[in-house]
């Protein structure tokens, strides 16, 4: 597919098949396209914001998955060998870390370290739906449900055996730690990168 952008208008598409995410779009309540045709072509009937049109379409092509397995270690247990609940936030944080690091090439060390930022969590949910034991190993997965201009939310669901063991939903937001931990916006080149684990609602 070839798209002409301009400064501030999507305007035509040629097409060589029906492409259904560029359809989406008209959900954002902003666009209106019409399907000529032949086809071959879309038309945009009003202008929108081609940052939030461009990310949209991206995300609707995406939808990745980060996968990361976690053994569960002595260090993770109480007395009984079960996993002592407090570990799986540190275990969430490292897998939030891991895809930072390994899936966008943006690990905690080039944030925190050399350009002075930091990705605070500002908000964590979690459901512990069964237990974890001294043995075991936790597969994790990770996508994100929302990127906004500083903040962004991931769901984190870890499965043991097939079991689902905890579902999270965190909250994270990019800050300046030379301006007092205030928020910033998230760099665009990392951005881009997480643009494809969304999975929008």
């Amino acid at each position: 597919m070839q798209g002409l952008f301009d400064g501030t208008c999507l305007t035509a598409f040629g097409v060589s098949q029906k492409p259904l995410s560029l359809l989406k779009l008209s959900n954002m309540g902003k666009t209106v396209l019409h399907q000529e045709d032949s086809g071959l072509s879309f038309w945009l009937g009003c202008q929108v914001d081609i940052l939030v049109a461009k990310e949209r379409l991206i995300s609707n092509m995406s939808g990745a998955t980060f996968k990361v397995t976690v053994p569960i270690r002595f260090a993770h247990c109480d007395p009984a060998g079960v996993v002592f609940y407090p570990r799986y936030f540190e275990m969430i944080s490292g897998v939030v870390e891991d895809w930072l690091a390994e899936a966008l090439g943006w690990p905690f060390s080039t944030i925190v370290c050399e350009r002075k930022e930091g990705l605070p969590t500002v908000n964590i949910d979690c459901q512990f739906m069964s237990p974890s034991r001294l043995g075991d190993v936790v597969e994790f997965e990770l996508i994100v449900l929302k990127l906004g201009k500083s903040s962004f939310t991931v769901v984190i669901s870890g499965k043991n055996k097939g079991v689902e063991v905890l579902k999270a939903t965190h909250v994270l937001v990019y800050t300046s730690r030379e301006k007092s931990e205030t928020s910033r916006g998230i760099p665009q080149a990392l951005r881009e990168k997480m643009l494809a684990f969304c999975h929008p609602q």
